[in-house]
């Protein structure tokens, strides 16, 4: 093997790789040419290199072609089916609960209307005030589950009002109706309470969705983790 009188093998080739790579290999191309007529291992190394870059010239282009797989369509297949049943069960559960709440109200409006009509032919004006009192709280009742019925929304803050209504008249209840002859109004207004409280959350649940529920739940806790 010859070598040139400044140039060795080692750098004759960086400078063959550098032209290759299409930069500047720093040496003139009359004097590369020379040095490879007469030097077999550079000559043997730059046929090497262009049969490697050749060899990845044709196969970048096939590496481009091929795109990696849109996952996007079956993940869509898969979970719009899903969420499109979760929303149709929550749309109509929504939709039930409503109506659900809208007939408790009406019940606790007809009770109303019902004292009203009996407190004018009461004589006793204590009599009246008591039943007219009755009747108002009544008529707020109504008209508090129309509205939630109206706008959901207030369901949140509605829901507890109610529930602890409800805990009160049956703890003070319970003697009621085991002492009193007659408790059939007792047990009326308990069982519309219990009504508007099961209505209502079933209108809250259906609204937020359990996971909010859930979270919301949590939050109250001691240990909200």
């Amino acid at each position: 093997m010859e070598y040139s009188a400044v140039l060795t093998c080692s750098t004759i080739q960086a400078a063959l790789s550098a032209r290759l790579d299409g930069e500047t290999p720093g040496i003139d191309d009359d004097v590369i040419d020379t040095h490879l007529d007469s030097c077999p291992d550079c000559q043997a190394y730059f046929d090497q290199a262009v049969a490697l870059n050749r060899s990845l010239a044709f196969r970048i282009p096939e590496a481009a072609d091929t795109e990696a797989p849109d996952l996007i369509d079956d993940i869509l297949a898969n979970v719009e089916p899903q969420w499109r049943k979760q929303a149709a069960t929550r749309a109509w559960n929504t939709a039930l609960s409503r109506v659900s709440i809208v007939v408790v109200g009406l019940l606790w409006l007809a009770w109303a209307i019902n004292l009203i009509a009996i407190t004018s032919t009461e004589i006793d004006p204590l009599v009246n005030r008591v039943s007219m009192e009755a009747a108002s709280l009544r008529f707020a009742i109504a008209f508090s589950l129309f509205f939630a019925a109206w706008q959901p929304r207030v369901v949140g803050g509605l829901l507890p009002v109610v529930a602890a209504v409800w805990t009160f008249e049956v703890g003070f209840g319970i003697r009621d109706i085991f002492l009193a002859p007659e408790a059939g109004d007792i047990m009326i207004q308990l069982g519309l309470l219990f009504l508007a409280v099961v209505t209502l959350s079933w209108l809250w649940i259906s609204d937020k969705g359990w996971v909010i529920v859930r979270e919301m739940v949590r939050s109250l806790s001691s240990d909200p983790r």
